[in-house]
């Protein structure tokens, strides 16, 4: 029987619109107009060194290195549409997270929507850690997460194949930078909390392994300086300037967080990511009995990751975005594991229902997480203190 191509597709993306599905997609687009309007002012505005410097590290000044896959890309990209780097880069960090969030709704359009995983959801240490501290935004995270948030879709065409195509995504993942290796367990924790992992699916596993391991050595044992002397003359040559030599072309071996924290206030200020782990971890604990994901089980889980990416935490003072990283990739395990929409899940609003969504909303609201340095960060309470005050005076 011959399928008709749209209505192949219709079947699979299956988009009639709930209310519910309606105003996640409509969070999920102001979330991307805020984070795109951020964008444009870090990376063509003031060509910040990181969040646009990091996409322009090249092969072009001293060969093969760490990171410099993607700016060889754009600088060839460049030469092809004389379109300035800071623009290209800029509109691939555009398209990237609103493929973030088109992904993110395909995995949740079908899955029960209650209060307690929207609160993982739109959470200080996954999505709503980019409006906290807007420097966190732009970076090449969005890679490794938008790779999980694949390869969860297609669990079910589970194949050598599909393995295949998801160990070069992850050798590229990781040439564009390498804390990607760092998050490949995540991949069997898929494996793993589908209840379906054996020793065919191990070896599956070994291979995204050795997908994001042998690049990681190469660069150990092959990778030349990120920057070797010509970048600014390069970046400059073709419209680059700003700041962007100011972030990772200038970051030194002496600035690891081992150095870092020798220096006792930047040892208190660090101490607070404790905290910050604490207050995303509770909200998840709550969900495990939805998620249908056992306390051991999980904790086990999380054990295994966190350590897996210790030399991350020793090596670079991001702590913010190593946790952020950690808890959407758990948050899209959790979306993988909730059971489909029941469409007359109803409940009533009571009392203790609302008030329950007014804490939720506090916790929320009033705290943030720094992608660096440590330190108590005030939520997003901060930005709507200005509001409420200018409205008290016109009360009063």
């Amino acid at each position: 029987m011959r399928l008709h191509p749209v209505k192949t597709l219709t079947r699979i993306l299956d988009f009639k619109l709930s209310l519910s599905n309606l105003l996640l997609a409509s969070s999920f687009f102001i979330l991307l107009i805020l984070l795109a309007s951020g964008l444009w002012q870090f990376v063509v505005e003031n060509q910040d060194g990181w969040i646009l410097g990091d996409w322009l590290v090249n092969y072009e000044d001293g060969g093969f290195k760490r990171r410099g896959l993607s700016g060889s890309f754009f600088l060839l990209l460049n030469d092809i549409t004389r379109v300035n780097p800071a623009i290209l880069v800029f509109s691939a960090q555009v398209i990237l997270y609103g493929l973030l969030f088109v992904l993110l709704f395909l995995l949740l359009r079908k899955r029960q929507l209650r209060w307690s995983l929207l609160i993982l959801l739109f959470n200080p240490i996954t999505l709503l850690f980019y409006v906290g501290d807007p420097n966190s935004v732009g970076r090449k995270d969005v890679v490794i997460i938008i790779i999980l948030l694949l390869f969860a879709l297609t669990r079910r065409f589970h194949s050598t194949l599909r393995t295949l195509v998801f160990a070069i995504l992850i050798a590229i993942a990781t040439l564009l930078h390498e804390l990607a290796f760092f998050f490949v367990p995540y991949f069997l924790a898929v494996e793993y909390v589908s209840g379906n992992l054996n020793k065919a699916q191990l070896k599956h596993f070994l291979i995204l392994l050795l997908a994001g391991l042998v690049p990681l050595l190469a660069i150990a044992a092959a990778g030349a300086s990120v920057n070797n002397g010509l970048t600014q003359s390069i970046l400059a040559s073709r419209g680059v300037t700003g700041h962007v030599m100011g972030g990772v072309f200038s970051w030194g071996v002496e600035s690891t967080a081992l150095r870092v924290l020798s220096s006792n206030d930047k040892l208190s200020n660090y101490s607070y990511y404790i905290l910050y782990f604490a207050l995303g971890l509770i909200p998840f604990l709550y969900y495990l009995r939805h998620a249908n994901l056992g306390a051991k089980k999980f904790l086990a889980l999380l054990l295994i990751t966190f350590s897996f990416s210790l030399p991350l935490f020793a090596l670079g003072v991001d702590w913010g975005r190593w946790l952020n990283i950690h808890f959407t990739m758990i948050l899209i395990l959790f979306i993988y594991l909730t059971p489909p929409r029941d469409v007359e899940f109803t409940k009533r609003i009571t009392v203790k229902r609302l008030i329950l969504s007014v804490l939720l909303l506090l916790y929320v609201l009033i705290w943030s997480v720094p992608h660096c340095n440590g330190g108590w960060r005030i939520g997003l309470i901060r930005k709507v203190e200005p509001l409420v005050t200018y409205f008290i005076r016109l009360i009063f």
